[in-house]
């Protein structure tokens, strides 16, 4: 099981950030990517947002992946930015604008 989201829809900038998770067992067939590219497509398509971004924890390969497979740039770190389990964690920051998604890669 998992979920997907885009928060800011609608905000005065334009931007969005795009949160999504799996469970261990549905991890890794590629399900995160497909879902995030089609979530980012209708967002810049049909929302009119100019900018979509996406945090995860810096040790969160996984999660890294998926942005960088998508096409995003990495904007750097925010640090200790997330409070998980009773710690601090920094976030690895990744965006894409709508006029670079066109060109963005578009397998799976």
């Amino acid at each position: 099981m998992g979920a997907a989201n885009l928060k800011g829809v609608g905000s005065p900038d334009n931007a969005g950030e795009m949160g999504f998770s799996l469970s261990e067992s549905t991890q890794g067939g590629g399900i995160a990517t497909r879902v995030c590219r089609k979530m980012i497509d209708i967002a810049f398509a049909e929302k009119c947002i100019h900018r979509v971004m996406i945090r995860g924890a810096r040790a969160n390969h996984r999660s890294r992946a998926i942005a960088e497979r998508l096409g995003f740039t990495f904007e750097g770190f925010q640090r200790e930015a997330a409070f998980l389990h009773g710690e601090y964690y920094d976030l690895a920051v990744y965006s894409i604008l709508a006029h670079e998604w066109e060109d963005a890669p578009k397998g799976h």
